[in-house]
């Protein structure tokens, strides 16, 4: 498999467009779905930004501040380095605030990593939502699918919340540190609201 060449240093990337919002999509490559680490990657996400209304980064940016409807991260491992990404939409007025946040508590969670509470509630969540994505026979075929793909082991259904229950915060906060720098990021902004620092 052809390994994808992480970026050397951070990059922005803007598009002015005559709109009231500015979409902000911000990512780097980061693992192979088959990656040891992807477990402690997962739940780590759900407590900084996949976790919905929960997440560090919805609480901060649109209960906190109302600079959103909605901002959500994600891993998206692929048999090669497969993408982090954080996405969000704001008006334009607040569109450099809002980035700054981003980046600002990106760096904090590599920084402290998290708590045993947010660790458990983060497991809780995973938990209780796995039996509802293997309830039909399509979804239990897309894992089948995924798991001759990736190459994962045959027991992976049966093992999941195992895996889960196994994530410790050390791994979370070591994983993270590991597959993310906000220093080699790349930073994509699509609107009216951003001015790109000249090097």
């Amino acid at each position: 498999l052809t390994k994808v060449t992480p970026l050397a240093k951070a990059l922005h990337k803007h598009l002015a467009f005559p709109s009231q919002q500015t979409h902000i999509t911000i990512g780097q490559a980061t693992l192979r779905r088959d990656n040891p680490d992807y477990e402690a990657l997962y739940v780590g996400n759900e407590i900084f930004g996949g976790g919905g209304f929960g997440s560090i980064l919805m609480k901060e940016l649109r209960e906190k501040r109302g600079l959103t409807y909605g901002v959500y991260s994600s891993f998206a491992p692929m048999q090669a380095e497969g993408p982090f990404i954080i996405n969000l939409s704001t008006r334009n007025e607040q569109a450099q605030e809002a980035l700054n946040l981003i980046r600002t508590h990106l760096k904090e969670f590599l920084k402290t990593g998290i708590t045993e509470q947010q660790l458990q509630a983060a497991k809780d969540n995973i938990l209780g939502s796995f039996p509802l994505s293997t309830s039909s026979n399509s979804s239990i075929l897309a894992y089948l699918g995924s798991m001759g793909f990736y190459n994962l082991p045959l027991d992976y259904l049966d093992s999941f919340n195992q895996r889960i229950n196994n994530v410790t915060t050390e791994q979370v906060k070591t994983a993270f540190r590991k597959h993310l720098n906000p220093d080699k990021m790349l930073t994509v902004t699509v609107g009216q609201g951003v001015t790109v620092a000249k090097k």
